[in-house]
């Protein structure tokens, strides 16, 4: 807890020293989402975003990770509509921004797809959960956390749906892969 109060403090300070940079408050945010405080990490990512609207080019990659980010948050403080826009957003900037942008548009599809399972649109949650499993898959190691957790939300759904046997072997296979 002192860490975080250190931190905390610390990115405060930076906010107050750099008012128009955006990258204090998404650090800010990142900050505020990990340690579950989600509606003070919506009000920094909304921040975050409107600076970078001012201080950044359209492009800059740093709107498309804020946007990214934001996604989840959104998601999680019960804003799915918001939340799947900001994920849709973010794709269209990593593919706009460089070739590539695919393991972040991947870790997007992540957000996407629970933004989706939240709004009982399952059919496209779990094809955007596909796609991010397979485009994860290429990119970063079978253990690897952002990989594990897109197995774990599509188990989730596939379940949630009646597809048992699926939904549950690839749950099994996350929780072999975390032991």
């Amino acid at each position: 807890i002192e860490k975080f109060d250190d931190a905390e403090k610390a990115f405060k300070k930076y906010t107050e020293l750099i008012p128009g940079d955006p990258n204090p408050y998404d650090s800010y945010a990142e900050l505020l989402m990990k340690v579950g405080r989600f509606e003070e990490s919506d009000r920094r990512y909304r921040e975050a975003l409107a600076l970078s609207g001012m201080a950044l080019p359209p492009l800059h990659p740093l709107r498309a990770e804020l946007l990214r980010s934001w996604c989840r948050v959104l998601s999680v403080v019960g804003k799915p509509n918001e939340a799947l826009a900001r994920c849709d957003d973010a794709i269209r900037l990593f593919a706009q921004r460089r070739s590539d942008a695919q393991l972040d548009s991947d870790r997007t599809l992540v957000n996407r797809g629970l933004a989706l399972s939240a709004l009982g649109r399952a059919p496209e949650a779990i094809n955007s959960l596909r796609d991010a499993v397979r485009g994860l898959t290429g990119h970063v190691p079978e253990h690897h956390p952002e990989l594990l957790e897109a197995k774990r939300a599509l188990s989730v759904v596939l379940v949630d749906q009646g597809q048992l046997d699926e939904g549950t072997q690839l749950l099994e296979s996350v929780l072999a892969a975390q032991t």
